[in-house]
């Protein structure tokens, strides 16, 4: 996936898929170690393909998200044993949604959302422009205060630029 190339790269973290009898789940990131040091696996349901497919991205966004959350604030790094416990989900789901929250302002950020609806009419043409599911515009229009700022500044420092837009899309400004 060519817009997390660099941020996979830097951070030791392959793309693989999930064997094809994990039907239930789209994705899962497994982390070894400390970052610089460790190395990681997004495991992708074998029914997204490994390309720019938008629900693909939004997948690898949403583990990568669990990523720079455990490596930057006290998300923690093994979210499973959250979901294993039924007493304890509630918990997993709000650090699900801070990891879907933080993957649709990367992928929807902010001087892209200024162009909506001047620019991008719809949402579906904003989500087209952008390689995204709609539901991902939709969520980013629907935190409009949400400010990652450490995240982005690290992000920045790590790959040149602080969010999951491709540089050469063209689509601020």
């Amino acid at each position: 996936m060519r817009r997390f190339e660099a941020l996979l790269d830097r951070a030791g973290i392959d793309v693989v898929d999930l064997p094809p009898q994990v039907e239930e789940v789209k994705g899962v990131m497994v982390y070894l170690g400390q970052f610089p040091d460790g190395c990681g696996r997004i495991f992708l349901n074998p029914t997204l393909t490994a390309d720019d497919d938008p629900h693909s991205v939004a997948v690898v966004a949403h583990e990568l998200a669990h990523f720079l959350l455990s490596t930057l604030t006290d998300h923690p790094r093994h979210v499973l044993p959250l979901l294993l416990d039924p007493a304890q989900r509630p918990g997993y789901n709000e650090l699900e949604e801070e990891a879907d929250c933080l993957a649709a302002y990367l992928l929807v950020p902010p001087d892209v959302r200024t162009h909506y609806p001047s620019r991008y009419p719809t949402m579906e043409s904003l989500a087209a422009a952008l390689g995204v599911p709609i539901w991902v515009v939709e969520r980013a229009l629907a935190h409009p205060d949400y400010d990652p700022t450490p995240i982005c500044a690290f992000l920045s420092d790590l790959i040149g630029h602080p969010t999951f837009v491709p540089r050469d899309e063209g689509l601020a400004g």
